[in-house]
């Protein structure tokens, strides 16, 4: 070091400091910038920047201004020495702070706060009929299978009214099986055993109506076939008659032909030949009532046999219609019955998925639930979650897909987890209010896990967790963060108002 060399040679660089002022700074300098030198060629290779800061010209103009002039007589030579080392190293100092301010970055991130939500569609349940709620069988946030009861509805209908369905949709069905029977003239028709067993009344009076409406047709079909057989007889002693006056006919007129040529001889009488002419005349008039007589019975023959094929046919029409009116009323009935079973089954409300109870509409036993009314949210299990932000509307235009984010959890046991990094995936096309009118923008984040992390702790990303969010924008250096507000007050002090 300097202080060790004797009194002589300090007088000495003195007077040679005297002597000549501008060399005695440049060597100062130029000392200075040696030590830098021999500091980053003894130590570890320095950072490009610091080299070649270190070799430039405002680092020795920086030495020569800052460091004292050595040919100062107001001042001892141990103290020269001493204040030329502080303000060097200040200088130094000063210097490695400046670089280090350039070279160090700060992120700049738009901060807001925001929740965990599904990334798929939330599931509700919900009763159709409605009902009292008997009893909720889950809390929110518990985690449910699919097909898991979740509550009991009291039910709609009543067992009275289910009891009066069966035997009306019953008897609907004996009576078809009855018309069908009809339909096909069988003797008599089969019931299954479960509806003899549980009808037995409807099944006795269903067999009765069938012998008496056989019995009826049976009796009617009878008395037309008489009738027909009636008909029958009247035709065939008609045409008996019919047969016999035109005989007799034909006997006449041959008798008249031979009375004309007796008389042309002289040889027959003529009130002889006008007694054949009488005869001739009653028997074609009663050769003419016979035919009109047939003629009538025919045509009530046809009748009679039309009015026969019309009992049958009309019947069978009538059964038809009274078939399908019956078939009607029974799908009705059926309908009804299926509503009113699956409204029983509905009594106990399953899990349609496996998920996450979110929230609950009724929490309360003995609580109305409306007809098609929700009783709870679930989230489906295993699907990805996402983190919707609200960003302000001033941040929009710095914020763009594929940024990245830190998710820090919002709690009060938040302290020592690490944040999460995130991925912006979607923006709001436009703004949108909050609850007291402001507006924002709603912004999607992918996080990078699904969970935070403490150690061998883990808090879980459930819907509805509140978050902080930082979308990282871009960088810049400490100096110009440090820098930005004297440079704005310098741009706004050279404003024009």
């Amino acid at each position: 070091m300097t202080s060790n060399r004797p009194d002589t040679t300090k007088h000495a660089d003195l007077s040679a400091a005297a002597g000549t002022d501008t060399v005695g700074s440049n060597e100062d300098a130029l000392e200075t910038l040696a030590q830098l030198q021999s500091a980053t060629q003894t130590g570890p290779k320095p950072h490009p920047v610091l080299e070649r800061l270190s070799k430039s010209r405002l680092t020795q103009w920086l030495g020569r201004l800052l460091l004292p002039r050595s040919d100062d007589p107001a001042l001892p030579t141990d103290e020269i020495v001493s204040s030329r080392m502080t303000i060097r190293f200040t200088g130094l100092f000063l210097l490695v702070l400046l670089i280090w301010s350039l070279l160090f970055t700060l992120d700049i991130a738009s901060h807001s706060t925001g929740e965990v939500i599904n990334a798929g569609q939330t599931k509700t349940v919900q009763h159709l009929e409605g009902g009292i709620v008997r009893r909720i069988l889950v809390r929110e946030g518990e985690r449910v299978t699919a097909n898991q009861p979740l509550a009991e509805i009291e039910r709609v209908a009543n067992d009275a009214e289910m009891r009066e369905l069966e035997a009306a949709i019953a008897g609907l069905q004996i009576r078809a099986l009855r018309l069908e029977a009809q339909l096909a003239d069988a003797d008599d028709f089969a019931v299954p055993d479960d509806l003899t067993t549980r009808f037995p009344e409807q099944v006795e009076l269903a067999r009765a109506l069938f012998k008496a409406q056989k019995s009826r047709l049976g009796s009617s079909s009878e008395e037309q076939k008489q009738k027909i057989e009636q008909r029958l007889a009247e035709q065939a002693e008609l045409k008996s008659r019919q047969a016999s006056t035109a005989s007799r006919l034909k006997l006449l007129r041959e008798q008249i032909g031979i009375s004309n040529r007796l008389m042309r001889e002289g040889l027959a009488n003529r009130y002889e030949h006008l007694n054949l002419l009488k005869e001739e005349e009653q028997a074609r008039g009663s050769l003419l009532e016979i035919e009109a007589s047939l003629r009538r019975v025919e045509a009530a023959l046809g009748q009679e046999r039309a009015a026969l094929e019309t009992l049958g046919s009309g019947d069978t029409e009538g059964l038809q219609k009274e078939l399908a009116d019956v078939q009607r009323q029974r799908t009705e009935l059926q309908e009804r019955q299926r509503k009113f079973t699956d409204s029983q089954a509905r009594s106990v409300v399953r899990a349609p998925i496996d998920g996450v109870v979110l929230t609950l509409n009724i929490v309360t036993q003995g609580g109305v639930l409306q007809p098609g009314g929700t009783l709870m949210t679930l989230v489906p299990a295993d699907e990805p979650v996402l983190i919707e932000a609200r960003l302000p509307v001033g941040d929009v235009g710095m914020v763009h897909e594929g940024q990245p984010a830190r998710i820090q959890l919002m709690s009060s046991v938040a302290r020592g987890y690490t944040p999460m990094q995130g991925e912006v995936v979607d923006i709001s096309p436009d703004s949108v209010m909050d609850e007291q009118k402001t507006p924002y923008y709603r912004v999607r984040i992918r996080p990078a896990a699904l969970a935070f992390e403490n150690h061998a702790l883990r808090y879980p990303l459930l819907p509805g967790v509140p978050v902080s969010v930082a979308i990282l924008t871009g960088e810049r250096s400490l100096f110009s963060y440090l820098a930005s507000p004297l440079l704005e007050g310098i741009s706004q002090a050279f404003t024009e108002p």
